[in-house]
C-alpha cells in the first residue's frame, strides 16, 4: 500500500483539498448537468412508467474587493431531483403477498407509484483581507436548505402517514 499509517489500517479513500484565495481579477463559472426519464433506457429495478429527473446547476464568482488588500468568492449549487422507488424482481412479484402481511400488521403498504424527491439549494460566501505581509483574515459563512419528500424516515412516507393519523 501507498498509504502512511497516519491514514489508518481500514480500505477508503482520503482526499487532500487545497485551496487559493485572492486575485486581483473577477473570474466565475457556472454549469449544469441533467438526466431525463425521456432520454434513458428504463431501469430494472423500478416498476411501470419510471421517474427519473436530475438537475444540477451552480455558479461561482470571484474577485477583488480592494486590490491586493481584500477578495471575495461565492457559489451557489442548486438540485432537482425526482425518481422512482427502486424495487427488486422479487419484491414485484410478491408485492401482493407482502402488501397483504404488512396490512395484517397494520404496517404501510408498499406502492409502486411513489416519486422520492431530494432538492437543495446550498451558499457559499467568502473573504479574505491581508492585515499583513504575514497574516491573513478569512471569513466563510456556508447554507445548504435542503427537502426531501417520499423516502422513508424524516420527510418521507412517515411523515405522509403521520398526517393521515396512521402510526407505523
Amino acid at each position: 500500500s501507498t498509504m502512511l499509517g497516519e491514514y489508518g489500517r481500514a480500505m477508503g479513500g482520503f482526499v487532500n483539498i487545497v485551496t487559493k484565495s485572492g486575485t486581483n481579477r473577477f473570474n466565475g463559472s457556472a454549469y449544469y448537468f441533467g438526466m431525463n426519464d425521456a432520454l434513458n433506457a428504463d431501469p430494472i429495478l423500478t416498476g411501470p412508467n419510471p421517474v427519473l429527473r436530475q438537475n444540477q446547476y451552480g455558479a461561482t464568482i470571484g474577485g477583488p474587493i480592494a486590490r491586493d488588500k481584500t477578495w471575495f468568492f461565492g457559489n451557489y449549487e442548486g438540485q432537482r431531483r425526482a425518481e422512482s422507488n427502486k424495487f427488486s424482481s422479487v419484491i414485484f412479484d410478491n408485492l401482493a403477498a407482502i402488501n397483504a402481511t404488512k396490512a395484517f400488521f397494520g404496517l404501510t403498504q408498499e406502492t409502486t407509484n411513489v416519486v422520492r424527491s431530494n432538492d437543495y439549494d446550498g451558499f457559499l460566501v467568502k473573504l479574505d483581507h491581508q492585515l499583513t505581509g504575514n497574516n491573513r483574515l478569512a471569513g466563510r459563512y456556508n447554507l445548504l436548505d435542503s427537502t426531501t419528500e417520499g423516502f422513508l424516515g424524516g420527510g418521507g412516507r412517515y411523515k405522509q402517514d403521520l398526517a393521515l393519523g396512521v402510526r407505523p
